[in-house]
């Protein structure tokens, strides 16, 4: 099983769970999304997928600066920073129970990325990481208008990076060597239409919208360290169909 699809739900549910719970008119809704959003921060913890702690911890960073620039509300402003300091508190607590495994496991990967680069002999997640952007950026090369294709993509992943899941775990470089430069160029295109298009009217939006758009950007930002799956992806489209919809109001 792998816990990295667990991390990617994750970075979706979590920040909508703390908007809605933020934006909530109501006494027992705030409790309940409170007990959400807490149940979500261990499960995240928990699935040890870095990839989208630091996706969500970017986004959230965001998330902070639209309310100090744009909303200005200081109470909401206090719970926000309140907020991470509960998840920080959280984290530390889970990995002392667990043994530090989440310090270590990452103090691994990275020694193993360092000696990846001394002598193409490192393990890890960062080594195997790097090996495989590598591998992608060659295939790319090799053809680069309209790629391997879906089906053939991975036997050449495997071949070049030596690695059994022939995924990249980084969606655009994975983009570029399955369907080509120009057919991915598309793709980001679209993507960036969609977010300048929904932060000129950010001033205007509702709030519900507010907090779809920046789960589809955490969430987007997560696949650049992991896999877009076919498990998850699907509610990023739907997110981002309904931040797109909004900014023809």
């Amino acid at each position: 099983i792998n816990s990295n699809y667990l991390g990617y739900y994750t970075s979706i549910t979590l920040m909508l769970s703390i908007h809605f719970m933020l934006y909530s008119k109501h006494k027992s809704s705030k409790i309940l999304l409170a007990v959400t959003s807490i149940l979500i921060s261990i499960a995240s913890t928990i699935a040890r997928s870095r990839g989208p702690i630091l996706a969500f911890a970017v986004g959230y960073a965001l998330y902070i600066w639209y309310h100090l620039a744009v909303v200005k509300d200081k109470k909401l402003i206090r719970l926000l920073f309140l907020i991470i300091i509960v998840r920080i508190v959280m984290d530390v607590i889970l990995n002392i129970m667990v043994g530090w495994l989440y310090i270590e496991s990452f103090m691994d990967s990275a020694g193993g990325l360092v000696q990846e680069i001394n002598d193409g002999a490192g393990e890890g997640s960062f080594a195997i990481r790097l090996r495989m952007y590598l591998a992608a950026i060659e295939l790319t090369r090799q053809r680069p208008w309209f790629g391997w294709g879906i089906d053939n993509i991975l036997k050449q992943m495997l071949d070049m990076s030596g690695q059994l899941k022939g995924r990249c775990h980084n969606e655009v470089l994975q983009k570029f060597a399955t369907i080509g430069i120009p057919a991915t160029l598309s793709y980001l295109s679209a993507i960036g239409i969609i977010f300048v298009r929904f932060i000129k009217s950010i001033k205007s939006q509702l709030p519900l919208l507010i907090g779809a758009f920046f789960s589809a950007l955490i969430y987007f930002g997560s696949a650049q360290f992991g896999v877009s799956t076919p498990a998850v992806a699907p509610f990023f489209f739907v997110l981002m169909g309904v931040v797109y919809a909004s900014t023809f109001n």
